[in-house]
């Protein structure tokens, strides 16, 4: 299921375009109605519905939906920061430690973010920061979030922060890689 959050941050949602389809369905069901050879219509409507079911598929889940964001707009932060805190999401730090890759993995993401965004490490926080309702990052992730600051800050003395975008099947292959034990 998509958390539709997303929708309230982003200019280029789909769902600007529900209305103003309606006044072209309309169009053309006016104009279907008057032709007398209608298979002309018919080609568009299955045009239509064929790429209505591509466009599903982005919309499949969370991961989906932003890696698409990023196709359209590479510098979409909101795109960016959903990935990586669905990333972190992959762990249950209230359960595990946090471990040194994962550490430097977020101080890294982080650090890219502050840099593209000129946004102090100083604001690094948990979501229980804003939200009393979750435990969100985690017992074993909030703990460090002072060494993170710094780390953030060390990365970020020495610009510019370094972060290797990899998205698509790559990141896939990489990420069966790490669970397998290979990287």
């Amino acid at each position: 299921m998509v958390l539709l959050l997303f929708q309230r941050f982003s200019t280029s949602a789909d769902h600007y375009l529900y209305l103003p389809m309606f006044g072209l369905a309309i169009c053309l069901a006016a104009l279907m109605r008057r032709m007398r050879q209608r298979i002309g219509a018919c080609i568009v409507l299955i045009v239509w519905a064929a790429l209505t079911i591509i466009q599903t598929g982005v919309w499949q889940n969370d991961r989906t939906l932003f890696l698409h964001a990023l196709s359209v707009n590479p510098k979409s932060f909101m795109a960016q920061s959903n990935l990586f805190a669905d990333a972190l999401r992959e762990g249950n730090f209230d359960e595990e430690e946090i471990t040194e890759e994962q550490l430097n993995g977020a101080a890294l993401a982080f650090a890219w973010a502050a840099e593209q965004y000129d946004i102090p490490p100083d604001r690094l926080a948990g979501h229980k920061d804003a939200s009393g309702d979750t435990s969100c990052p985690g017992a074993s992730l909030y703990a460090r979030i002072p060494e993170l600051k710094d780390r953030v800050g060390a990365l970020l003395a020495t610009p510019p922060v370094n972060l290797q975008k990899i998205c698509g099947p790559d990141a896939d292959a990489i990420v069966a890689d790490i669970e397998a034990g290979i990287r």
